[in-house]
């Protein structure tokens, strides 16, 4: 009776790991088959606009495209030997884009704050090479694929040098303390977050507009006022 009953113990766990293993597989399946979908979708570039989505698209092609140069090489002897060379036909990482939503790091809690603040900047293309702005605003004409903006990293600057509103009543943090990015793009982010601060509430933020010219105020829900007094809010989904 003891075998049995022990017998029957160790076939209910065998079923019980069986239908945990199934429910695992089914789990990685859904997973994998999201992961496939996000790569997918980054690697299409989907939810940047149609101008941006095309250069980026197209600076695609040209990293993937190879250019076979031939090399002759005459040796003592008298012979000659060719070679076929591989070199990518890709930009340089000198002209190579990277959209400001790429670049940049936002501390949790700011996300709303920061996509409010940047706006439309945040599909901005930054550039090493002013150069190979022109040639993709070039590319945009041939092929009427869109407009997009671009920023030359080594050309952005902030001449602003007023008040900052730091230890402020109401004022949260300054966005440029909660928002990073990698080196090579530090002077243009903190070029678009610099005199940005993050206030508790939109009429805090409209109270040290006046106190603090050339500032942007912003709230962790996306409420703003801008610097030149433009007011912006809402709810982020519509209600049917």
């Amino acid at each position: 009776d003891s075998f049995e009953a022990n017998k029957k113990i160790l076939s209910s766990q065998v079923q019980e790991k069986k239908l945990e293993v199934e429910e695992f597989k089914d789990l990685l399946g859904r997973t994998t088959s999201s992961l496939y979908g996000l790569e997918n979708l980054q690697s299409s570039f989907e939810g940047f606009e149609t101008g941006v989505k095309s250069v980026l698209l197209w600076q695609k092609s040209k990293t993937q495209k190879k250019q076979i140069s031939t090399q002759t090489e005459m040796h003592a002897d008298g012979s000659v030997s060719t070679y076929e060379i591989d070199s990518a036909g890709a930009s340089s990482e000198e002209s190579e884009f990277k959209p400001v939503s790429d670049v940049v790091e936002v501390e949790p809690g700011y996300e709303v704050a920061m996509e409010s603040a940047l706006g439309q900047r945040l599909q901005m293309l930054l550039a090493q090479d002013p150069k190979a702005s022109v040639d993709a605003i070039q590319y945009l004409k041939n092929s009427r694929s869109g407009r997009s903006s671009f920023l030359s990293v080594g050309d952005a600057r902030n001449d602003f040098s007023g008040q900052s509103p730091a230890q402020e009543t109401g004022d949260k943090v300054l966005l440029k303390d909660v928002v990073k990015s990698k080196p090579d793009f530090e002077k243009s982010v903190n070029y678009f977050v610099d005199n940005i601060a993050v206030v508790e509430d939109l009429n805090r933020g409209i109270e040290l507009r006046s106190q603090y010219p050339g500032w942007t105020f912003v709230t962790i829900d996306g409420d703003s006022v801008t610097h030149d007094g433009v007011i912006s809010g809402g709810s982020k989904d519509s209600s049917e």
